[in-house]
């Protein structure tokens, strides 16, 4: 699972799920930056 936002929850533990990797995408200037979350079933 790949998810793309504004926060690092992603799918979570209680859905089978566990975190692999957080990447923060900077976007630069005023615009907010992505958040990307990598997820894997267990």
């Amino acid at each position: 699972m790949i998810s793309f936002g504004w926060n690092s929850q992603g799918i979570g533990k209680r859905r089978g799920f566990e975190m692999l990797r957080i990447l923060l995408v900077a976007h630069g200037g005023v615009h907010h930056d992505t958040i990307v979350v990598v997820e894997r079933k267990k």
